[in-house]
């Protein structure tokens, strides 16, 4: 069925009334668009098919570019841009503002159209690709009726046929900017101002769409990364910290600590924080059975504690962890470091694990308590020693600063490694661990005898049964007693209601006069 190219025309105007407008920020003359692979709907005499193949209409994507006042439009299909009366190939554009653009392209004529405040015009504009997989289409900014800027609305190609059409369609919505794993390097961490650090991001982009991703220093933006549609790039930059202070870098979802500190604002008054444990090594615990005390001893270097420090210098307060193996990032292996002041006020928490490193500091009661939840510069990871850094300011001033309790743990197996002077073992309150090569005496029974399992068995079994007789004569009592108690409290209540309406019954009111015997009765005196 042939198609004449103006009713074509007078279809896509139609059409574009129809089209939603879409709000989005571009740049003046730049927009891209990525479409589904078949995605063509055919409708025809009985009905829709959808996701059919038709290469030749079949959109993949198209773009909208300027240079030296010249537009370029493309348009990529599956197959091959064909000359054909039933083949049309129509892109709606905008401004943003009221004007619209168009161009419909069949039986290797092109017709374009551009309506906006400053007039009305209709022209043929250049065209090339005919025959490949990309159809060109040109013309000047001036032909255009110079837009303010373009953007795509919607793309839609038609395939006719004796018994319907078939159909594709593309908007903006379907080329979207979807950045993702963040990688954020920073160095130095820490150091005297002025502090020059090198910053390095990197970034994918799994969307279509172009876009911009900033480099921030507390919230103030010192960078930005451009990152192009199905792109992983990667950007470099240098940023000067002039005063000291803590300042968070952020990219992303990534966030590292800066600690710029000032050797003439010392307190030389201040004692340093310092403390250190040592932990024994070999004597990592194993969970192997349902409760608490079911572990035993295994070798796992990677949370095997060997030692914890704290140490202070330059303003800046530094724990160190130290294993038999190495400090590993992996989503199972965590460490987490718990410290203390000397009021028993302060609670200070350090967790670590892959890549997230937080700090929790809390000092005091009431009105005047101290509370913070940080991001510390972390260091270390891939040695056998994980580096904690952080500001006396950041965990307010505690007088004294000291290791509570450590652990660390693999929750793949599960296996833990504890130390410190407040770390609670399984089958303990609190201290060492039990030597594994320790024997535990069975108890004794009432004659001074050494019982054997099997007594304890047997004993157990005992007071089970015991118990369970207990209870059945219990519930047997209830169930006896409880009936004959409710029947007595009824009977009870019955009686006392009779004895009630007797009483009521023997009143005077309720008892009849007697009758008068008149024989018996003296006549009464005469005057």
């Amino acid at each position: 069925m042939k198609i004449n190219k103006y009713l074509a025309a007078l279809i896509a105007f139609s059409l574009l009334l129809a089209v939603p407008v879409i709000v989005g920020a571009q740049d003046e003359y730049s927009d891209t668009i990525i479409d589904e692979e078949g995605d063509v709907f055919h409708w025809h005499s009985t009905g829709w098919d959808y996701n059919v193949e038709r290469p030749n209409i079949d959109i993949i994507r198209a773009e909208l570019s300027e240079s030296d006042g010249i537009v370029t439009i493309s348009l990529t299909v599956k197959g091959e841009i064909t000359a054909d009366e039933n083949i049309s190939y129509i892109v709606y554009m905008d401004d943003d503002e009221d004007g619209f653009y168009y161009y419909v392209y069949s039986d290797d004529y092109i017709s374009m159209l551009a309506s906006n405040d400053r007039g009305y015009r209709s022209f043929e504009p250049d065209v090339t690709g005919i025959g490949s997989d990309t159809l060109i289409v040109s013309c000047s900014l001036e032909d255009l009726l110079e837009p303010p800027m373009l953007r795509f609305e919607s793309i839609i190609t038609w395939e006719y046929t004796d018994d319907g059409y078939y159909q594709d369609t593309a908007s903006p919505k379907d080329a979207e900017f979807l950045p993702f794993d963040y990688e954020l390097e920073v160095e130095p961490t820490m150091g005297e101002a002025p502090l020059e650090v090198e910053i390095t991001v990197s970034a994918e982009n799994t969307g279509d769409a172009s876009g911009q991703i900033p480099v921030t220093v507390n919230g103030e933006t010192i960078h930005i990364m451009e990152l192009g549609g199905q792109e992983r790039a990667e950007s470099y930059t240098v940023h000067t910290f002039e005063e000291p202070g803590t300042y968070t870098v952020e990219f992303g979802d990534q966030s590292r600590t800066v600690l710029v500190q000032d050797e003439s604002d010392e307190d030389p008054i201040i004692e340093p924080y310092s403390d250190m444990i040592t932990d024994p090594e070999g004597n990592v615990m194993r969970l192997v059975g349902p409760t608490e005390d079911d572990w035993e001893y295994v070798e796992s270097p990677d949370v095997d504690i060997i030692k914890v420090e704290i140490s202070e210098s330059g303003g800046i307060v530094t724990v160190s962890l130290t294993v038999k193996g190495t400090i590993r990032d992996h989503q199972d292996i965590y460490y987490e470091i718990y410290l203390k002041d000397d009021t028993g006020e302060g609670e200070f928490e350090i967790y670590y694990n892959n890549g997230d490193a937080q700090m929790s500091a809390y000092l005091g009661y009431g009105s005047g308590a101290f509370g913070n939840n940080f991001v510390p510069s972390v260091d270390g990871v891939g040695t056998s020693t994980l580096n904690v850094h952080f500001t006396r300011d950041q965990i307010g001033h505690p007088d004294v600063l000291l290791i509570s309790w450590v652990i660390a743990m693999n929750e793949e197996y599960p296996e833990a490694d504890m130390a410190g002077p407040d770390a609670i073992y399984p089958g303990e309150e609190n201290g060492t661990p039990p030597d594994d090569d320790d024997e535990v005496a069975p108890p004794d029974d009432d004659n001074g005898d050494v019982t054997d399992d099997d007594d304890v068995f047997d004993e157990e079994i005992e007071g089970l049964f015991a118990d369970l007789f207990a209870r059945g004569m219990m519930l047997l009592l209830l169930m006896i007693v409880l009936p004959i108690a409710v029947v007595i409290i009824i009977i009870v209540v019955l009686i006392k209601v009779v004895r009630k309406e007797d009483k009521e019954d023997k009143s005077p009111q309720s008892i009849p006069p007697k009758k008068i015997d008149k024989k018996s009765t003296p006549p009464p005196p005469k005057d």
